[in-house]
């Protein structure tokens, strides 16, 4: 991104962080959606409403918040083609899968250790 497209990234992440942790919150996600200037400015950054649960749901590493950091990374992917969107998707989907599979021979390793 561009310094001035950082400067609006970051304008736009500290108005929509209410509470001004640093963070944003599904909540203040939700909010954000709602507020018709916010809104507006999400769409006039290039974002669709549902890319902002598609963001969130991709790029948390804290469950519940989104980091700055992680906040310009995800847009950056998002401002891509539909295909960036997708890829997202089959990331996190992966990155599921193999959390659930470590659960899974977690599981299988400690019935054969017995």
């Amino acid at each position: 991104a561009s310094s001035h497209e950082a400067e609006e990234l970051r304008h736009f992440f500290d108005s929509v962080d209410s509470d001004m942790s640093g963070e944003l919150s599904q909540d203040e996600i939700a909010w954000m959606l709602q507020d018709n200037d916010l809104s507006a400015y999400w769409n006039v950054l290039g974002f669709q409403p549902e890319d902002a649960d598609i963001m969130f749901n991709m790029c948390e590493r804290k469950p519940g918040h989104i980091n700055f950091e992680e906040f310009m990374d995800c847009t950056s992917k998002l401002r891509g083609h539909a295909r960036a969107v997708d890829l997202l998707s089959v990331l996190h989907e992966t990155k599921q899968n193999t959390k659930r599979l470590k659960e899974v021979d977690a599981r299988v390793s400690g019935l054969y250790a017995k």
